[in-house]
């Protein structure tokens, strides 16, 4: 389900993925589509840290918590990226393995996003939110 709700200065995007592998390139290109929609001037480098951040959270989801999720996009005076998934344990940072075991994506995502929230919501699971000021 795609939904895009645009207003005035506001401009908001729900899609639902099945949380497969392949959601990770489907949230990616719904995120540039919904950047150009709402944004046409954003520059290069904010785009491409939503981008990123989408990345990392979507890749956790599909990682870390079995079945479906959605993914929110929201652009007023920031840009909120959240995605809700089954899963109600809440993302840890732990050592990133430079020999190719992970653990750079939590580190990624505080280090780009000008706040993050997780809120749990047992037995159903979570969204994790990423907001970055538009400057």
């Amino acid at each position: 389900m795609d939904q895009q709700d645009h207003r005035q200065d506001h401009c908001e995007s729900t899609y639902d993925l099945d949380g497969k592998p392949g959601s990770v390139g489907v949230a990616l290109s719904h995120t540039r589509s919904f950047l150009s929609g709402c944004i046409p001037s954003l520059d290069p480098q904010t785009a491409q840290d939503l981008e990123l951040l989408v990345s990392e959270l979507v890749t956790n989801a599909v990682r870390h918590a079995p079945g479906p999720l959605t993914l929110t996009l929201c652009c007023d005076q920031y840009v909120e990226v959240a995605v809700t998934d089954t899963s109600v344990t809440a993302p840890t940072a732990r050592e990133p393995d430079l020999a190719g075991g992970g653990g750079f994506g939590w580190h990624l995502v505080t280090a780009l996003a000008d706040q993050v929230r997780v809120n749990l919501a047992p037995p159903h699971g979570k969204t994790v939110s990423a907001a970055v000021t538009l400057h």
